[in-house]
């Protein structure tokens, strides 16, 4: 090992330093320049309309590495200068520590010499400290260390280095001292260093080469602790959005989980480091004792929790991409489908109710529901009343409407196209009726409006009913007025025909191009069906109809844009959360005409 006589003022630490900023610098414009000429960089500056933004700008691009620069220079003038100064008289140039043997290498060559270890009375080694202070708090930092030769001729030698490594530094220079009779050390300037001290004992006494000395030993555990809760908070803070990534696959945004991901790495390099110093701790018996509180916390501890925390978190927000492979199948599927037959409304006017459950089950034989004992849902049908009259296939009113109310019952029951067609599970319903006729002509006076499938298929090998509608273009540009705020025109989700076959639980899992009226709705976790027939007075005709109830808030969609299309998972039984596998699945598709 050679130790060259370089004294703080003659160190390379400063020049290293500064070189690596100036580095930094240049790398950062090579990289700028990859993707900008210089030309277009001093044009986009230049485009810069805030004084404080471009001046700022202008002193880190080009002020600061000029300063830098500058810096660098007269650094390395000052140090050939002071080497010139060093290299006058009779001094040492370097000593040479070998395999059994030390070589002392001075300015004047003819003054070398080499002797063996044994021949070395006596090593004083001199550790020079100053203090440094940081944000309030004052360190003991190595500045130089010195080394005082005596040999049996009485001869003493000294030599001064400022190691940029001192800790292997000092593990080396201990390593070929252990030789020489008499060796000591002794701090002098500012004060002891305990971590130097601390390292240099323990390997003295025992051999142990500390990975961490106790106070960096605590120094990493807390900063173990700060990063990987810092990375905790990211992840809560952005979860919705991690969470979604994770479920529909987005990995084009996942930068929002770099930085936790950058932290736990962090975090796991630092623990890393805590664990190879433990076992380094027992192998050699080394006993720490420490006054901080997060020193006695055991890195075995720390450890622990996070690997647990990290487990748990993983499991978490995984379980999406995890539990929603058969979900993620379903949207993928491209399976031979059978084509179903979409069946015509009718009128149920003044029909008795035996005559409408007649009816259903004519239909649900023709269907992939038909079973021998087939009896309709009287939770669902059972308010059916006797010769009263159905809403007809009305879609508005006028604003200012006066009259009986007759033009309500006229035409095709609304809810004829649900019972008619018992394949279309979860059926679309208005719940709500543009008043102004003229404002909403497109959408009263289509076809589209009364929300009768145009095509239904199934494909059995994926347990999956595909609805399309076709509606105009201008849809998603009609709007209703409630309690006063505009809304695009909602469409609730009816599960009259899911209800009467079992399925009675209800999650949306994705959705291209549709808004849910309400934040509380079936995106978010599983709902349920509350659907039914009753006469009510909604038609405003006298006595009332029988029409579709109750309101439904969390099934209330509207299409902002064509195409659309909305997954939905139906259950029998309540799910134990929105990733078990649905009993069917049910895709509604909106075309433009």
């Amino acid at each position: 090992m050679r130790i060259n006589n370089v004294s703080s003022s003659t160190s390379k630490q400063s020049i290293v330093s500064l070189s690596v900023i100036l580095s930094i610098f240049v790398i950062g414009f090579i990289v700028l320049c990859c993707f900008f000429t210089p030309m277009q960089l001093f044009q986009m500056i230049l485009g810069i309309e805030d004084w404080y933004d471009k001046f700022w700008i202008v002193f880190m691009v080009f002020v600061v590495p000029v300063l830098l620069l500058w810096a660098l220079i007269a650094e390395i003038k000052h140090r050939n200068k002071m080497m010139k100064f060093l290299n006058q008289g009779f001094k040492l140039k370097y000593v040479d520590f070998l395999q059994g043997r030390i070589d002392f290498c001075f300015i004047d060559p003819k003054y070398n010499f080499t002797c063996g270890y044994e021949d070395i009375e006596s090593l004083d080694m001199n550790l020079e400290t100053v203090l440094r202070t940081h944000k309030g708090q004052t360190f003991i930092l190595l500045q130089e260390v010195e080394l005082k030769f005596k040999v049996l001729n009485g001869k003493t030698f000294s030599i001064s280095n400022t190691p940029l490594q001192p800790v292997k530094f000092l593990y080396k220079l201990i390593d070929y001292t252990r030789g020489i009779q008499n060796f000591s050390y002794q701090f002098t300037g500012a004060g002891v260093n305990d971590d130097l001290k601390e390292r240099i004992d323990d390997y003295r006494k025992k051999g142990c080469r500390q990975i961490l000395s106790t106070v960096q030993e605590n120094s990493y555990k807390f900063m173990s602790l700060m990063f990987f809760a810092i990375s905790l908070v990211f992840i809560f803070m952005f979860w919705d959005i991690i969470n979604e990534i994770i479920v529909k696959g987005d990995f084009g945004i996942i930068f929002v989980f770099l930085p936790s991901l950058v932290l736990i790495i962090i975090t796991a390099v630092l623990d890393a480091f805590l664990i190879a110093d433990k076992v380094n701790d027992r192998k050699f018996g080394i006993n720490r004792k420490s006054k901080e509180l997060i020193g006695k916390i055991p890195c075995e501890l720390i450890v622990a929790v996070q690997l647990i925390t990290i487990i748990v978190l993983g499991f978490i927000i995984c379980k999406p991409l995890i539990f929603s492979i058969n979900d993620n199948k379903i949207l993928n599927a491209n399976s031979e489908f059978k084509e179903l037959w979409v069946n015509p409304p009718s009128e149920y006017n003044n029909l008795r109710k035996d005559e409408i459950y007649s009816l259903r089950k004519a239909y649900v034989k023709d269907s992939l529901f038909d079973t021998d004992d087939y009896e309709p849902n009287e939770r669902v049908f059972g308010q059916i009343q006797d010769y009263k009259p159905w809403w007809g296939s009305q879609k508005c009113r006028p604003l200012n409407y006066s009259g009986d109310y007759h033009e309500s019952i006229e035409g095709e029951s609304k809810q004829s196209i649900q019972i008619n067609n018992p394949n279309a599970l979860v059926g679309l319903s208005s719940p709500y009726i543009p008043w102004d006729v003229e404002e909403n002509a497109d959408f009263c006076n289509s076809e589209y409006s009364r929300f009768i499938p145009k095509a239904l298929k199934y494909s059995k090998k994926d347990n999956l009913i595909v609805a399309e509608y076709e509606v105009s273009k201008e849809f998603p540009n009609i709007y209703v007025n409630i309690s006063g705020k505009g809304y695009r025109y909602p469409i609730q989700l009816s599960g009259l025909n899911a209800l009467d076959f079992g399925y009675k639980y209800i999650y949306a899992f994705d959705t291209k191009n549709i808004d849910m009226t309400y934040s509380d709705n079936i995106t978010q976790t599983p709902g349920m069906f509350r659907d039914y027939i009753h006469v009510g007075g909604s038609c405003g005709y006298e006595g009332g109809c029988n029409n579709i109830s109750p309101m439904q808030n969390d099934k209330m969609i509207s299409v902002k844009a064509l195409p659309a299309e909305i997954n939905l998972k139906l259950w029998k039984k309540q799910p134990h959360d929105k990733y078990s596998k649905a009993d069917m699945y049910y895709r509604i598709i909106f075309k433009e005409q």
